[in-house]
Formats: structure tokens, sequence, C-alpha cells
């Protein structure tokens, strides 16, 4: 499972720096007959999305290592870094209707919400506590 988490995460990673990469240049050639008020927020909007995006990505790499332990703040990190990447899937799928490229990025969060259900699965619901054992009521 935390395989796969890092995977995820990585690929996350590339998700985000080919935004930068790709769109953020083309939304600058796109922009630039609008006025520059419009146009600096709308750049700025392509730039923190990918930002939020590599930061998605290096929250599951670091959830990873925990997953393995079966450690609750690593589902918890992982899982809510994949929620985030399924809504930004599915706004980019919204906001660029007929783009592969969104869906491969839909594609790529659902798979990174595969980890944290198997290690809830595995532990029977309960979690760890890391060292300290499993938590008791």
């Amino acid at each position: 499972m935390s395989r796969w988490a890092r995977v995820s995460g990585g690929l996350i990673i590339l998700l985000g720096l080919a935004h930068l990469a790709l769109a953020v240049p083309d939304g600058v050639r796109a922009v630039a007959p609008l006025p520059r008020e419009d146009a600096a927020a709308l750049i700025m909007a392509d730039i923190v999305t990918a930002v939020a995006v590599l930061l998605a990505g290096w929250l599951m790499l670091q959830g990873a290592s925990g997953l393995g332990r079966a450690e609750r703040w690593a589902r918890t990190v992982v899982s809510s870094a994949g929620g985030f990447m399924v809504l930004v899937g599915v706004g980019y799928i919204l906001a660029t209707l007929g783009n592969p490229f969104a869906y491969v990025a839909l594609l790529v969060a659902l798979s990174s919400l595969v980890p944290p259900f198997l290690a809830s699965r595995r532990s029977g619901g309960e979690p760890s506590r890391g060292p300290q054992g499993p938590r008791r009521a």
C-alpha cells in the first residue's frame, strides 16, 4: 500500500509540474488580449493550482511511509490529499470539457484513494497510534 501511495504521490507531482510547464504558458498566451488585472488573476489561479497539486503530491509521499505501519495520521494525510485531487480532477474536467489530460488527472486522483481505503480495511477499522499500539477506548 505504501508503494502504491508513493507512486500516486509521484504521479501527482508530475501532474503539478506538467501544469506549470504546459498550462501556465498556454494560459499566459490565452489571456494576453484581456485587461491586465483580469489576465493577472487568471494566471495567478493557474500557478496556485499547480502549487496546490504539487503540495498534495508531496503530502501523499510523506504519508506513504506511515501507511505501511497502519498509522492513522498517514491514512488521514493520504486520503485528504487524494480527496483534494479528486475535486481538482472533477473541476478540471468541467472547466476543460473534452481535454484527455483532465481524465488522466482524475484517474490518478481516484487511484490515490485506494491505499488509505485498503489500509483501513486491513486494520479492521481500528487505527494504530504508531509506537504506542492500538488506540483503546
